[in-house]
């Protein structure tokens, strides 16, 4: 996997996804066609898929304009339902020094946009994001 910070493209191993990319325009996408709609409300929608071996991939969608992609890496204890913190905080170690090698020291602020990694103590999760510019 490969974010181009240049242009804010995501280079996986099974696709691409580029910035101003249409939700039907992604659908038809080879990512969109192993992709599953993971949800929705009104104009917003959001579609989960598995772009390369080891990672999960979120893309969000409002009016059909692409808002954001989200992935994670896989981690060991993944295949249990029981949330685990400590997991989840070791997973965004795992992002955030794959980030640093990828794209260097934050802030990673783009002129498309920018890419951040997280942990949600709401859902207990963690994510690197990468966040389109309108």
């Amino acid at each position: 996997m490969k974010i181009d910070v240049d242009g804010g493209s995501i280079i996986f191993e099974y696709g691409r996804i580029d910035p101003g990319m249409g939700r039907k325009e992604f659908l038809s996408s080879t990512l969109g066609k192993i992709s599953e709609r993971w949800g929705g409300k009104g104009s917003f929608e959001t579609y989960r898929f598995l772009p390369e071996p080891g990672l999960t991939a979120t893309a969000d969608f409002k009016d059909d304009r692409l808002l954001n992609v989200s992935f994670q890496f896989a981690m060991a204890g993944d295949s249990t339902s029981e949330l685990s913190k400590d997991r989840e905080l070791a997973r965004k170690q795992v992002h955030d020094e794959w980030l640093s090698v990828a794209l260097g020291e934050p802030p990673y602020c783009y002129h498309w946009g920018q890419v951040v990694s997280k942990f949600y103590h709401q859902h207990c999760e963690s994510d690197v994001m990468v966040i389109y510019e309108s």
